[in-house]
């Protein structure tokens, strides 16, 4: 049971610091007190920076998905805000790099299934890297200029 309870004190505060980095400006003033000193300063701070204010309202207005709140936090001035930019980064990469483990765990099985015996280890590697990265090359333009006999 000891065990089951220091688990939920962990999700607990981490559940805090979710929260607070989806929009620090909508942390209770109350609740600001139970972060450490330098978080509580830098969160005051924020909420009485106008033009941040309002990217982390528009951010929970929209559609809150990870990806606008990196855009909001890449927006966040690292020099002014130290504490602050460094938890927003350790809680948003856990989501980047979940999401990209589990591509590649699908990419790979799909890859090993349908194309066992006519791929190497590198061929794996470059379809996991096509299939995990923001890249999108023309391959038909890349085949097109590549040649067929190597000069010698």
């Amino acid at each position: 049971m000891k065990n089951f309870d220091a688990r939920f004190q962990d999700f607990e505060a981490e559940e805090k610091n979710i929260l607070l980095i989806q929009n620090p400006c909508s942390i209770d003033n109350d609740k600001i007190m139970e972060y450490p000193v330098n978080i509580q300063q830098e969160i005051m701070e924020i909420k009485h920076h106008s033009i941040l204010k309002q990217l982390f309202h528009e951010s929970t207005t929209a559609q809150l998905t990870t990806e606008t709140l990196v855009q909001v936090w890449k927006k966040v001035p690292k020099e002014e805000y130290p504490a602050l930019y460094d938890l927003g980064l350790q809680i948003l990469c856990r989501f980047g790099s979940t999401y990209i483990c589990e591509k590649v765990f699908s990419t790979l099985s799909f890859v090993k299934n349908k194309y066992r015996t006519s791929l190497s280890t590198n061929h794996i590697r470059d379809v996991i890297l096509l299939a995990t990265t923001e890249l999108h090359p023309d391959i038909d333009r890349l085949v097109a200029e590549k040649e067929t006999h190597p000069s010698h």
